[in-house]
């Protein structure tokens, strides 16, 4: 009797250490899941936030681009350009409103000797008759600041200043005159441009050879270079422009050049903590950003208090547990006296496994022939509990490599016991489907028979999420090149037809505000298209009055985006037309703009006005009337017909 008591005793022990093992290796992978799902959570947030800084600095940059070259198109239009016009430009583009961090745009006349006092006397005869260069003394060549704009103080003090005598500020432009490039320039003192010595920023330089274009050798634009438009910025006042939401709880520190100095830094998010030269690893980023000819390095940094909120204490809570309940098992079952306790526990324990919402898979060492698979992975293969009990993992991959499975639990059973190996991996269910998996593989070390324990996730949502946002940037990237391109025409098209500054900056307003009115409507249907009632109502509603009348009837007609595009700028030339010479530009004037369809499903859009002045062919063909007449033909093969009848145009 005492020998059956012992070895029923024995067994128990045996049953008890099994269970508290296994409930540790569950409760362990449950907790390393956890922990790395709030882990990966953290740092997804912070590398996309991360991302979402480096690209609006770069965007930024482009914006900043495109304004110089604004300014070298109003140099190119025009034989002379005075102050007054330079004025003029600049305070057409609204920089604090519209281009936040834009503190404002200059141009710098690029002398030799013998030009500056010849130079000296015309600026002072015409513009400014305090005007001198600075700082004194002879060079070989100068690049006094003829103008700054917007004027303000701080900047009449900048004016003459010889930036070529400033190394920083030299050897950028040096650059962008021999790439024929915009260039930035290292980090500089703005003492000249903000009165002061504590400002830090940079300039951004673009090279001005005359109304003939780029020469093709570096030669010729250094022979041929006659000034630089420029803009001055402080680092502070861009990264104000460029962050539109707070930083929250990320430190942001910009250096110049490809190192961590703190000689180097230009901008600091959080000057008060103190600068490290070594970056933290965990949730630290280091990106260098290749910037107009500069390197600059930022470095992303989570403050204590960008950790609040993943709830990291559940990690934590589900050890704690998991920890818990499996000595309180391996308790109750040790003080059991006899085979149908720890037989009623063990059923409990296995109920456990079976009622988890994860997938889990308990196969033999030797065999790999399954003595577990719980309900959530029955129902996901579509087998019963009978049929995988014969079954191994090589029946349920898709892509099954025997060879390296071999060698995975080989390496799992001669290493540490508390190893996980994860992986991911395609399974075939009972109907011939297929889904993703991730799958975390550990060892039970102390079971008997030896035992692996795998832990399935089905990945299908994560992945096609992942598809989806990589089709999403694509699609925006594309957008984004398509619109940039279009900007790019409106602008050199309408500078070709403007006959001064004011008029460039007027018509080109007006042609941005009509393609981004087209691209409201389209972003309300996530660009599937839009109505070309709304079209039509949108481009014409400001100018309906009590006195002047506006129209509009057709059927249901839905655009797709390019066809929407293009009729918006089509619409937009009209109505600007009526305005300035036809209907619209006298009190009791009408529009009416009709549609319907023909036999073939084609479009016939009629514009029509009436009661304006009398009506004269245009002695020419300008931008806009081109744009009427060829836009449609060339996006759509569409067909334009216009009629300068006395008692109005007909489209």
């Amino acid at each position: 009797m005492a020998g059956q008591r012992s070895t029923t005793l024995d067994r128990t022990l045996v049953l008890a250490w099994t269970l508290l093992v296994l409930m540790l290796v569950v409760t362990f992978v449950a907790w390393n899941t956890a922990a790395r799902q709030v882990r990966d959570v953290m740092h997804k947030r912070f590398d996309v936030r991360q991302d979402e800084i480096v690209g609006a600095i770069q965007n930024q940059i482009a914006v900043f681009e495109q304004i110089l070259r604004g300014g070298l198109g109003v140099f190119a239009a025009s034989d002379q350009i005075t102050r007054t016009d330079w004025r003029a430009y600049v305070n057409a583009l609204q920089l604090p409103r519209r281009f936040p961090g834009a503190q404002g745009i200059g141009y710098a006349q690029m002398l030799t000797t013998p030009e500056l006092q010849d130079f000296t006397r015309r600026v002072r005869q015409t513009d400014d008759p305090a005007f001198t260069v600075t700082p004194p003394g002879a060079r070989d060549l100068y690049a006094p600041i003829l103008y700054l704009e917007p004027t303000n103080e701080r900047y009449r003090n900048a004016l003459g200043f010889d930036m070529w005598s400033e190394p920083a500020r030299r050897a950028a432009m040096q650059q962008a005159r021999d790439t024929a490039s915009p260039v930035i320039s290292g980090k500089v003192r703005m003492v000249r441009e903000f009165g002061d010595g504590d400002a830090v920023g940079f300039l951004m330089y673009l090279p001005y050879y005359g109304r003939f274009g780029v020469p093709r050798s570096i030669e010729a634009r250094r022979r041929l270079l006659e000034g630089f438009v420029y803009s001055p910025f402080r680092m502070d006042d861009f990264m104000a422009g460029v962050l539109t939401r707070p930083l929250g709880s990320i430190r942001l520190q910009i250096f110049s050049g490809a190192g961590l100095s703190p000689d180097a830094l230009m901008y600091d998010s959080a000057p008060d903590q103190p600068l490290t030269s070594e970056p933290v690893p965990d949730l630290t980023r280091v990106s260098t950003l290749e910037i107009d000819g500069q390197i600059w390095t930022a470095r992303f940094t989570a403050l204590p208090s960008f950790r609040l909120g993943f709830n990291e204490w559940r990690p934590g809570f589900i050890l704690l547990l998991g920890g818990v309940i499996s000595f309180l098992v391996f308790g109750i079952l040790r003080g059991a006296a006899g085979r149908r306790r720890a037989e009623t526990l063990n059923t409990q324990l296995g109920r456990i496994i079976e009622d988890s919402a994860s997938e889990v898979y308990v196969f033999d060492a030797e065999t790999w022939v399954f003595r577990l698979v719980n309900r959530g992975a029955r129902e996901n293969l579509g087998y019963t509990a009978e049929e995988l009990s014969g079954m191994t993992p090589a029946d349920l991959y898709a892509d099954f490599d025997i060879e390296r499975f071999r060698q995975l639990t080989r390496s799992l059973r001669m290493s540490a016991p508390h190893r996980q190996l994860t992986w991911d991996a395609t399974l075939r269910r009972k109907d011939g489907t297929t889904y993703p998996a991730e799958i975390r593989l550990q060892i039970a070390s102390n079971a008997r028979p030896l035992s692996f324990i795998a832990i399935v996730q089905d990945i299908t949502e994560r992945r096609r999420a992942e598809e989806q946002q990589q089709l999403l940037m694509d699609e925006l990237n594309h957008r984004v090149k398509n619109t940039l391109a279009t900007v790019q025409s409106l602008a050199a098209q309408t500078l070709r037809s403007s006959g001064t500054p004011v008029e460039f900056a007027e018509s080109m307003k007006g042609r941005l505000a009509a393609l981004a009115g087209s691209h409201t409507l389209l972003t309300r249907t996530k660009w599937q298209g839009t109505s070309l009632a709304e079209l039509v109502a949108q481009q014409l509603a400001p100018f309906g009055s009590a006195t002047r009348e506006v129209t509009i009837s057709g059927g249901e007609v839905f655009l797709k985006p390019t066809a929407a595009l293009a009729f918006g700028m089509v619409l937009h030339e009209l109505t600007i037309n009526a305005v300035k010479y036809g209907a619209l530009s006298v009190g009791k004037g009408q529009v009416a703009v009709t549609w319907t369809t023909d036999e073939d499903s084609k479009l016939i859009v009629l514009w029509v006005e009436s009661g304006g002045p009398p009506v004269k062919v245009p002695a020419r063909r300008g931008f806009g009337r081109r744009m009427i007449e060829q836009g449609l033909a060339y996006e759509l093969a569409g067909k334009v017909t216009l009629t300068f009848a006395a008692e109005g145009l007909r489209a």
